[in-house]
């Protein structure tokens, strides 16, 4: 499962909609912007298009998949969800721990700390490893928040925190545990690679990598993107009716005929696609 995070992580793309940013605009409603999103990229890598910055600038709201800014009662609500437990240490034999644990150390994550995190699930353990371990890393929708946030734009999010941090940490623990699997696994250089890819916007390679991965998790295929994604489409309608709204979600929610983009158009929207989200 080791490119199961790279999907999460949101950056998988398909011919047909190359691009990460687009204009859509619904039926008699207000036209909008809409970028697919790397969750953790370098941030010296991450330097926007003009267009892209001229679009947040002349919206009226700004919406991305969860509003960051949320209670700290009910983050510390929320931290139980991703434990695991019993916790790592006691589900695999001491030899693999030891294992991950010198692995981890390798990329310049101190053993305690590495413990800290291996208390978690490992859908949140193996962010909070690649985090630590490389420095100057950012994901492109929180850099996208902070400049609307700077401009005193409105922020909302299309789904609550509780939903996806209960969608993740319900996933079932021996598929997460499969993720730990292998001789990468922290996926570092996967991670490496889809950051290349996400940036040159390599549509070809994206689609062979995740797709053929995600063959093996038709379910949690469904759960992740395609439920999620319909779910999506009458909250975009209703801000964009009304207001000219900046979307940053997810790459990988983008394509397909169960992606944004192919709902949005069924439902009447125009797609237009727009020149790259980044210069090099």
């Amino acid at each position: 499962m080791k490119l199961l995070l790279a999907l999460l992580g949101g950056f998988f793309c398909v011919p047909g909609f190359g691009q990460l940013f687009y204009r859509i605009t619904p039926p008699g409603g207000k036209p909008s912007h809409l970028i697919g999103t790397m969750h953790l990229v370098p941030e010296d890598r991450m330097r926007f298009a003009p267009a892209v910055t001229a679009a947040l600038e002349a919206s009226e709201v700004f919406v991305m998949e969860i509003n960051p800014d949320i209670p700290v009662s009910e983050q510390l609500a929320l931290a139980g969800k991703v434990i695991m437990n019993p916790p790592l240490q006691e589900r695999i034999a001491p030899e693999r721990y030891a294992a991950l644990r010198a692995e981890a150390e390798a990329l310049g994550v101190k053993g305690r700390k590495f413990d800290r995190y291996a208390r978690l699930k490992p859908l949140f353990l193996v962010p909070a490893v690649v985090q630590a371990a490389l420095d100057g890393t950012e994901g492109v929708d929180l850099v996208l928040h902070k400049k609307a946030v700077k401009r005193h734009l409105p922020v909302y999010g299309l789904e609550t925190a509780a939903f996806q941090i209960n969608l993740l940490a319900g996933i079932p623990d021996d598929q997460q545990l499969s993720m730990l699997d292998g001789p990468d696994p922290f996926g570092i250089a996967d991670f490496n690679r889809m950051v290349d890819l996400y940036f040159s916007e390599n549509i070809a390679e994206l689609q062979r990598l995740t797709a053929e991965e995600m063959k093996e998790f038709p379910e949690l295929n469904r759960k992740l993107l395609e439920d999620r994604n319909r779910a999506w489409i009458p909250e975009m309608q209703r801000y964009s009716t009304l207001l000219s709204t900046f979307y940053a979600v997810g790459a990988a929610h983008l394509p397909g005929p169960e992606g944004v983009l192919a709902l949005l158009e069924q439902a009447g929207w125009t797609v237009e696609a727009l020149p790259g989200a980044f210069v090099p």
